[in-house]
């Protein structure tokens, strides 16, 4: 089954995915604000940005679930996170760059 979703109205349920995911936020002793989610058994890290360097790191798990629930292409989901990111916590990005999370299990 095809249907057609107008690009704005797509965008916006990204972001609201995007806001449901997020449960806290938390700063460490450098200042890297990192963006939790929580999952099936513990909470884990979706997005780390560095205020220092403007850098805001996304989880490669969490682009592959964006990719996987959206029809849209990295570099827009790129754009759609730094977006929600600059618009939630009033923090100018230079950059958004994917990393493995390798967390505790």
């Amino acid at each position: 089954m095809n249907i057609k979703v107008v690009k704005s109205k797509l965008y916006s349920l990204v972001k609201k995915y995007i806001d449901a995911s997020v449960i806290g936020y938390s700063t460490d002793h450098w200042n890297i604000i990192s963006i939790h989610s929580e999952g099936s058994i513990h909470e884990y890290v979706l997005m780390e940005f560095d205020p220092e360097d403007g850098r805001l790191w996304i989880s490669k798990p969490y682009i592959v679930t964006l990719r996987n629930m959206f029809p849209v292409s990295d570099e827009v989901l790129k754009d759609i996170l730094k977006e929600w990111f600059e618009n939630k916590l009033d923090y100018t990005v230079f950059r958004v760059v994917y990393y493995e999370y390798e967390g505790e299990d």
